[in-house]
């Protein structure tokens, strides 16, 4: 018995390890950990990559590529050309549309290769960016790391106040899939520096249809549930005492909202959906620019806060109606809720939501006004 296993053991030692003939060292490859999509003025389709250099001898650790082709596969030849290393987008951190490419149909059709290659990433971050992306892919700041790495670092430090979305490559595939809902990513500019936006809302075929700022990504991801993290807010009180030095506006007060719930009903009524939104969430006041007895109930400021609150949700809602568009996914509520009718006009979702009725109640509940009176 004990030759049997020695034998064995040989044996497998002998066999040819699987993997080693696709071996290879990270000098001889070209990580495209960023990877930009756009079209040039003639409206041909541009690609460009951002990658790391592994070499001592470099004095930049970091090499841009920015080449004109037909499809995103086709374009990795065109980069092998000139990369010191094969291309390849297994480590790929952000994918990056221009504005251009962006207010065209059907684009994200160019990202096939990702969901069809398995040697493709689908945890990237999808990003817009509100200009050509020579201005992106060239952009290097002396305080700042590598741009892939500093523009994961940037959306990251935005989700922690709920300023901008964070949509992966796989999650942005069920987005266009999903009857129900449209696409919304990550919103970009640039400036002097590089700032985010917010959150950019597509519709069905991918095409850019409006930018919502950070205030109005808040208000998405509450509609949406998903209230992790912090969502501040500065309203303008419209009843509120108080006059500042010149313009300043002291009718002010900012607040921070905490355990958020909320719970939407679908119902089909009248050849019109219906939905009712409610919202609790308790609120500690931050900042307060008039003056204010905290020794009363606060019960008058709650109603006032709740009130711009609402106010703010109905001018959303109507801008994402107009726009044909429904990033909060309330066809999904209408499919659970009114099945039979939704069966029939499911394909037409952008046409019925544009004439449904959203009805949005705010009830907050101040825990705390801080240390000062």
């Amino acid at each position: 018995m004990g030759r049997a296993v020695t034998t064995v053991i040989l044996l497998m030692l002998l066999l040819p390890v699987p993997g080693c003939t696709t071996y290879r060292t990270l000098e001889n490859m070209t990580l495209s950990l960023l990877l930009c999509l756009d079209m040039d003025e003639e409206g041909n389709l541009l690609l460009a990559i951002s990658s790391p250099v592994f070499s001592k001898e470099a004095k930049d650790n970091e090499e841009e590529f920015e080449v004109r082709s037909t499809t995103l596969r086709h374009s990795r030849e065109e980069f092998d050309k000139r990369a010191l290393g094969l291309t390849t987008a297994g480590k790929t951190q952000a994918v990056v549309v221009g504005k251009r490419l962006a207010a065209e149909k059907n684009w994200a059709e160019l990202l096939d290769p990702f969901y069809r290659d398995t040697h493709s990433t689908v945890s990237a971050r999808v990003i817009y960016f509100d200009g050509p992306i020579g201005d992106l892919i060239h952009f290097s700041a002396k305080d700042k790391p590598r741009l892939p790495l500093y523009l994961a670092k940037l959306v990251d430090t935005g989700l922690q106040r709920n300023e901008t979305t964070k949509t992966t490559i796989q999650e942005f595939h069920r987005h266009l899939y999903e009857k129900g809902m449209t696409p919304s990513i990550t919103g970009l500019r640039k400036d002097k520096g590089l700032a985010l936006t917010g959150t950019a809302l597509l519709d069905k075929s991918s095409k850019f249809k409006m930018m919502a700022n950070s205030d109005e990504t808040k208000l998405l991801y509450i509609l949406r549930k998903k209230t992790r993290g912090e969502f501040p807010f500065t309203l303008h009180l419209p009843l509120a005492p108080g006059k500042g030095p010149g313009n300043v506006d002291m009718k002010q007060t900012s607040v921070n909202l905490q355990g958020i719930k909320t719970k939407i009903r679908a119902r089909y009524t009248q050849g019109r959906f219906v939905f009712d939104v409610n919202i609790r969430s308790i609120a500690y006041v931050m900042e307060r620019l008039f003056p204010y007895d905290v020794m009363q109930p606060f019960e008058e400021m709650e109603k006032k806060i709740a009130a711009v609150l609402e106010q703010q949700f109905n001018d959303l809602i109507r801008k994402l109606q107009k726009a044909r568009i429904d990033p909060v996914g309330f066809g999904i509520y209408a499919r659970a809720h009114a099945y039979p009718q939704w069966k029939k006009i499911q394909d037409r979702w952008e046409d019925y939501f544009e004439e449904a009725i959203v009805n949005v109640k705010v009830k907050v509940k101040i825990v705390g006004m801080g240390a000062t009176k």
